[in-house]
């Protein structure tokens, strides 16, 4: 069974052409080479961000409650970090 195959810098299923435009247009920035995907959470997070987090979804998971609070804490996290980095 064909899922999809690589056509124009981006993966899209055989024979599909997006009905929307807005949805070619993301379609074409996605695959255009600009940008570096990264499919999975910790390639993507910096590590003091996705230390906050994970310690965060721990606590969240036993203290629903907590939302708040863990969510200040990795936004926090993320401040912190991305004031001394530059993305990409």
């Amino acid at each position: 069974m064909t899922i999809g195959r690589r056509r124009g810098g981006r993966w899209s299923p055989p024979l599909w052409t997006p009905g929307d435009p807005a949805i070619a247009e993301i379609s074409e920035a996605a695959g255009n080479g600009e940008h570096r995907l990264v499919n999975r959470y910790f390639e993507a997070t910096p590590p003091p961000v996705l230390t906050a987090a994970l310690d965060g979804f721990g606590k969240f998971i036993t203290q629903p409650g907590s939302y708040k609070e863990v969510l200040e804490t990795i936004q926090q996290a993320a401040d912190e970090y991305w004031s001394t980095h530059q993305p990409g």
